[in-house]
């Protein structure tokens, strides 16, 4: 929640630079824990079974 918080305050200071850093740490965090994330909350995630 931390990051939700900082990324409004950047956009609320229309500090661009902050907003696309902060975004983007966030984005990347997401991407390192998929997996766990995943597993922890499987309801959470679409899955396509062929």
């Amino acid at each position: 929640m931390n990051d939700h918080r900082v990324m409004l305050d950047a956009i609320t200071t229309k500090d661009k630079e902050k907003a696309k850093e902060i975004v983007e740490k966030h984005l990347n965090r997401y991407r390192l824990d998929q997996e766990e994330l995943i597993k922890a909350f499987p309801q959470y995630f679409e899955t396509t079974q062929q």
